[in-house]
C-alpha cells in the first residue's frame, strides 16, 4: 500500500480511521443483533452420520469403535422412534453384525432377536429383512455349535421359501 499524506492508492492499512461521510451517532455504535437460535437436532441425520460412521470403522476393522456408535445411533432412535420401528432394527442387525465380528456373541444373539421381533411385527415373515435376519441368527448359532437353537429356526427358513416342499426340513 503506497500512500502519501492522507491520500491512499490501493487499500488503506488496517487501522486507518475509517469514515462513511455521515455525522457519528450519538447512541454509539450500532449493536451487533443477536443470532438465531439454532435448529433443533434432526434425530434422524444424527442417527444416519453415527451409521456411517460406524460402517467406516466397521470397514477398518475397528470393531469396538463400530460397535459404540451403533449403540449411540441406537439409543438416539430408541428416544425419538415408536419402539418397533423398522430403522431400530436395521440397526439393531448392523450392531449384532459388529458384535458377532468381535466376538461378542452374545449381544449379538439378542440383537439379532430384538430385530427378529420388530420385523415380523411390522414386516411380516416373508419379508427379506426378516429372513436374511433371521439367516444371521442361525449362522451364529451353527458357529457356536448350538444346533438344537438352529434347528427350528432352519426349518422356519425353509418354509418361507417359495415352492418349497414339506418333506424337506
Amino acid at each position: 500500500v503506497l500512500f502519501r499524506s492522507r491520500i491512499w492508492i490501493g487499500n488503506p492499512p488496517l487501522d486507518a480511521p475509517v469514515s462513511t461521510g455521515l455525522p457519528a451517532d450519538p447512541a454509539g455504535p450500532p449493536t451487533t443483533p443477536a443470532p438465531a437460535p439454532r435448529p433443533a437436532r434432526d434425530p434422524g441425520r444424527t442417527v444416519e452420520t453415527l451409521s456411517n460412521l460406524a460402517a467406516l470403522h466397521q470397514a477398518m476393522g475397528d470393531y469396538a469403535r463400530s460397535g459404540e456408535l451403533y449403540e449411540r445411533g441406537l439409543a438416539a432412535q430408541d428416544g425419538s422412534l415408536s419402539p418397533d420401528d423398522t430403522a431400530i432394527a436395521d440397526t439393531l442387525v448392523k450392531l449384532a453384525w459388529v458384535r458377532q465380528a468381535s466376538g461378542h456373541d452374545g449381544g449379538a444373539q439378542d440383537s439379532f432377536k430384538r430385530a427378529l421381533e420388530i420385523y415380523e411385527r411390522r414386516l411380516g415373515p416373508d419379508h427379506p429383512d426378516f429372513t436374511a435376519t433371521l439367516t444371521g441368527l442361525i449362522s451364529l448359532y451353527q458357529k457356536l455349535g448350538l444346533d438344537k437353537e438352529a434347528r427350528p429356526l432352519i426349518e422356519r427358513a425353509w418354509a418361507l421359501r417359495p415352492g418349497h416342499s414339506p418333506q424337506r426340513p
